[in-house]
């Protein structure tokens, strides 16, 4: 009897501690965890093991360097200092609970966070409002001056890098000298930016070395930059001259039309003898005619070696124009940049005609074709990469490619202070998709202060037109402050060619695209040609997914997971080294305990008998995934990307709204899976707004090579935009506001997996504009609804709080291209794939309908806030 009541009380014990463990939240600052929060927002709160009757509480932190210890009481009562969140939704334990900020708490103060169960159990505490710096930029500058006619300043990127109230941000660099310096400050149509970059000014000298670079924005707390240093270099000696007219090099001389080609090659050629030189170009007009003669290298033209500068005597002085006897025998690019390089001072000219058929090298290609750089005898793949190429100041007039790459990854490359006008595309850097060899990157590069104006390209059949740049990878990117200027008549070859862009701006998944800033750059026009005219698209074209499906996890430990299903052994048609191609891919958790959770896969191996494959990430989980139950898709990833102020506009009478194939135009389009990524500040008008895909795509028809494609969205942040007007609010077949798109393929014999949670959509300005089928704010049906029967939380807890909704009233649209609906403030989808939305303090004036019907689960926080609610007022206005 004594024994059987010990082994009764072991069991009771070891049960109840079982069902007594705390709920993990998801805590890392830069994964996933709680970010930041004002007075009244809603906030989720995810991770694993939340039930019903939790509570939660918080209290301000003096040093946010440190994880404070849970209180040793639950608060009687809630003051800006200590108190209670409450807890407006539970309807998605044990995953997540969305809470309400008291409006007495303190904007832009460092809070900590607990759940507390209903046992006396607190979670770890997790922070929101904390300094989070992520990267700098430039990652280089020289002891006295900046690279690539750059202000002398740096980028700190990150999170939550705004001053506390009566504070300013401090940035502090530790190394050869220490130096301390006070953040500028954006202010206006800007001011979002200070919440995610600060800049400070350096001094007029640093002395050379590495500097350790620390944030401070409370008075009190200073915080790592971790993984990245200041790099301080000595300045450079001034280049040794290599005039191209000197004689030694062949007598050439600009402005008398005959071909320079062979004197350029000698020069660059003695440049390198010496170890290192500028090729001078003086004033006037220097040609390049026949792209076959001895010295060039097929498909490359001229190869610039390392150490070689381009230098011309200023963009209004110096012209280098390109024939069209150039690229007769096939297409060559002018120049072949291998690395550590500077051009400048010139205006590139293309003396070709081009049509939508033609092909032609572009006129600079960073890195040699990835083939050859492959097959070359003391070719190393981990070296073959193309970097330090500075081009600033400079004018390309008319080139098919301003500057294309060969397939080789890019580190630090400095485009700025140009000016564009390609026919086809001024920056062509996709990467390329058939290359297995080398990882395509781009890397601790910055693209600044560019004009790219728009050429003649308009190919009616495949629907097409000029672009103005598109890059295919991204690691520590600045991309920001850059103009495609859709109005202007440049660079057309006739003064009645179609005007306007096929897009602007567009990234693919060559590689993964982690720590890139996209802001303050301005698109005009984009839709005035053809195609869907994005001002700004995030796409995933050319991503390589590992799997057919979404596989369920068998084993998982606190930095790996492990899946029995067979990896893909092809991509776009090609034998991949399947033993270590999707090293740097990233995981992604689509359903179970650990749902939204995003890692790196820095190894993994495959037990050759049982095939079970066992993946190692970084950082470690938050949640460890479990077996059975917890489901996993590895692709590349957008991650850490912030989308920040930028501009579209597609008004009348600055554009002409004339695309040729669609109304459509000004799109900020996230058409790929991503984690931890924010768009924020941005201004559209007349457009097709902010679109984001959540789909999941499995082969209709199972085969070896077929892979599963993923939009999966975790914790993307959709935050203070406007969205004014709408580039045909007349008919249906225009479509704008801020929509969700959710789907899953109709067939396959699994349930879909979730492609939402953590999304948030609040502080938006939304007037006379909306979805397709309707909605300013719209969770959209934008393909089919999964199998039968159509009813899956592919769309989870999305957060739609504080947005302004105005002027979504009147008749239908027009049904030109059959959706046409009900004008609504915030819509759902028809199939019940959109679970467990929480509303809350939205504002809809002259709205026919607030809210529509739909969702699943759906809660509204009422009362609200805010007047005119869209969620707790449902008659009609």
């Amino acid at each position: 009897m004594a024994l059987a009541r010990f082994l009764a009380l072991v069991t009771l014990f070891v049960g109840a501690g079982a069902v007594a463990a705390p709920p993990e939240l998801y805590r890392r600052a830069a994964y996933e965890s709680p970010v930041r929060g004002d007075p009244d927002d809603l906030l989720l709160l995810a991770g694993y093991g939340f039930s019903v009757d939790d509570i939660v509480v918080y209290r301000t932190v003096p040093d946010s360097a440190k994880l404070p210890s849970a209180p040793s009481e639950v608060p009687a009562y809630s003051s800006p200092e200590f108190g209670l969140a409450p807890i407006v939704s539970s309807a998605d334990v044990p995953y997540s609970l969305t809470i309400k900020l008291p409006q007495n708490m303190r904007a832009d103060q460092t809070y900590a966070l607990w759940v507390r169960t209903v046992r006396g159990e607190w979670s770890k505490a997790v922070k929101i409002n904390d300094a989070r710096p992520l990267w700098i930029s430039p990652a280089y500058v020289h002891a006295s001056d900046s690279p690539a006619s750059l202000a002398r300043e740096l980028k700190i990127v990150g999170r939550n890098l705004q001053p506390s109230p009566g504070q300013s941000t401090r940035i502090r660099l530790i190394g050869p000298q220490q130096f301390t310096g006070t953040a500028l400050s954006d202010t206006g149509s800007s001011a979002t930016l200070n919440s995610y970059v600060v800049r400070v000014p350096l001094p007029p000298r640093l002395a050379p070395g590495r500097y350790r670079i620390r944030v401070n924005r409370d008075g009190a707390n200073w915080v790592d930059v971790e993984g990245q240093s200041l790099e301080v270099l000595p300045d450079r000696p001034p280049a040794a001259e290599f005039s191209v007219s000197d004689p030694r090099f062949g007598g050439c001389r600009p402005d008398d039309g005959a071909d320079d080609t062979a004197c350029i090659v000698r020069a660059a050629a003695a440049a390198k003898r010496a170890g290192g030189g500028a090729v001078y170009f003086g004033p006037g007009t220097w040609d390049l005619i026949d792209g076959s003669q001895p010295g060039l290298v097929a498909g490359e033209g001229i190869i610039v070696a390392a150490g070689v500068q381009l230098r011309g005597a200023g963009s209004a002085l110096t012209r280098l124009q390109r024939h069209t006897e150039w690229n007769e025998h096939a297409a060559t690019a002018a120049f072949t940049l291998v690395g550590h390089t500077l051009v400048t001072g010139f205006t590139f000219r293309d003396l070709q005609i081009y049509r939508p058929s033609d092909r032609a090298g572009p006129f600079f290609q960073l890195g040699e074709d990835f083939q050859r750089a492959a097959s070359a005898p003391d070719a190393s793949v981990d070296t073959a990469a193309v970097s330090d190429v500075v081009i600033t100041r400079n004018t390309f007039d008319r080139p098919i490619v301003a500057i294309g790459g060969g397939g080789l990854p890019i580190n630090r490359l400095f485009v700025t202070y140009n000016t564009f006008g390609a026919y086809n595309s001024a920056l062509e850097l996709g990467g390329n998709p058939y290359d297995m060899i080398h990882k395509y990157r781009i890397d601790d590069s910055v693209i600044d202060y560019n004009d790219f104006k728009p050429g003649s390209k308009l190919d009616l059949v495949h629907k097409t037109g000029t672009i103005a740049s598109e890059l295919g990878a991204g690691h520590r990117v600045d991309f920001s402050g850059n103009t495609a200027d859709g109005t202007s008549t440049d660079y057309l070859y006739a003064p009645d060619d179609a005007r306007g862009w096929r897009a602007a701006f567009f990234w693919n998944l060559n590689g993964n695209v982690e720590e890139v800033l996209v802001s303050q750059n301005t698109a005009t026009c984009t839709g005035d040609k053809i195609g869907d005219g994005e001002a700004i698209s995030f796409d995933n074209n050319t991503n390589t997914f590992a799997f057919h499906g979404a596989p369920t996890v068998v084993q998982a430990t606190a930095d790996s997971v492990a899946v029995s299903a067979t990896l893909a052994a092809r991509q776009n048609d090609r034998d991949v080294p399947v033993a270590s191609y999707y090293v740097d891919h990233w995981l992604q958790i689509v359903g179970g305990p650990g749902l939204g959770e995003a890692r790196k896969i820095i190894g993994y191996s495959t037990d050759p008998i049982t095939h079970v494959t066992t993946f190692k990430v970084a950082p470690d989980w938050d949640v460890v995934p479990a077996p059975g139950q917890t489901r996993v898709a590895v692709g590349r990833e957008f991650w850490q990307l912030y989308a920040l102020d930028n501009q579209a506009d597609n008004r009348k009478p600055l554009c002409q709204k004339s695309n040729r194939s669609r109304r459509a135009g000004g799109e900020i389009v996230l058409w790929a899976q991503s984690a931890d990524t924010v768009i924020a500040g941005n201004r559209q008008y007349d457009s097709d707004g902010i679109f984001v895909q959540q789909a999941y795509v499995v082969p209709e028809h199972p085969c070896p090579d077929c892979t599963m494609q993923g939009f999966f969205q975790s914790f993307l942040e959709i935050r203070a935009n406007v969205v004014d007007g709408e580039y045909d609010w007349t008919t249906d077949c225009s479509a704008s506001g801020i929509t969700a798109g959710v789907a899953a393929a109709s067939w396959g014999n699994e349930a879909p997996p979730t492609v939402g949670f953590g999304v948030s959509i609040s502080h938006n300005t939304i007037r006379h504009a909306d979805a397709q089928h309707g909605g300013a704010i719209a969770q959209l049906d934008s393909w089919t609804a999964g199998p039968e029967p159509h009813r899956w939380p592919l769309s989870d807890n999305m957060i739609i709080d504080h947005n302004s909704i105005a002027d979504i009233d009147g008749p239908r649209a027009v049904p030109l291209c059959g959706t046409s609906r009900p004008r609504i403030g915030i819509a759902f989808p028809d199939p019940a794939i959109a679970w467990r939305t929480v509303l809350y303090a939205n504002s809809c004036k002259h709205v026919s309908m607030p809210v529509g019907g739909g969702g699943v689960d759906t809660v509204k926080v009422c009362p609200s806030s805010t007047p005119d609610s869209c969620e707790c007022a449902q008659t009609p206005k």
